[in-house]
């Protein structure tokens, strides 16, 4: 008798361990839990190889990664904080997509994303300016 073959399992891991928590727990009193990571993520791929289990991982800048729109909204929040004078949680929900923007454009550029594909349509510059990968030319990459 052959032996059906099953589905996969495929596990997604998350670096931003701080972030749902931030707006209830100092880093103070959860660092040693976001630090332990360091630790943890090693030795989890190691038992994922041992037992034939998938992993991506899920990266928050990697959801836009666009350096305009990066912008944009580190801008925004920055001005919002500095303008507007937001207390408590608001003032948190700001610094924490503040920070977002800013792993937006790093994403943005390691991906080429400047405000979508502004320079090759509307300024005429042509080629990969991508410093790690274009997930138009090649979206497997991106996807995997």
């Amino acid at each position: 008798m052959e032996k059906e073959k099953g589905g996969v399992l495929i596990v997604s891991l998350d670096f931003e361990l701080f972030w749902g928590v931030q707006d209830v727990m100092t880093f103070e009193k959860y660092g040693q839990n976001v630090l332990g990571g360091r630790e943890a993520i090693p030795r989890l791929l190691e038992l994922f190889g041992e037992y034939g289990i998938h992993a991506t991982w899920a990266t928050v800048g990697f959801m836009f990664a666009d350096v305009g729109y990066g912008l944009i909204l580190s801008l925004g929040c920055f001005a919002a904080i500095k303008f507007l004078y937001p207390k408590g949680t608001m003032k948190k929900f700001f610094q924490m997509f503040g920070i977002c923007g800013i792993s937006c454009i790093f994403a943005g550029i390691l991906t080429g994303g400047y405000f979508g594909d502004l320079p090759s349509s509307l300024l005429g510059i042509s080629g990969n300016i991508a410093l790690w990968f274009d997930p138009i030319t090649d979206p497997m990459t991106f996807l995997i």
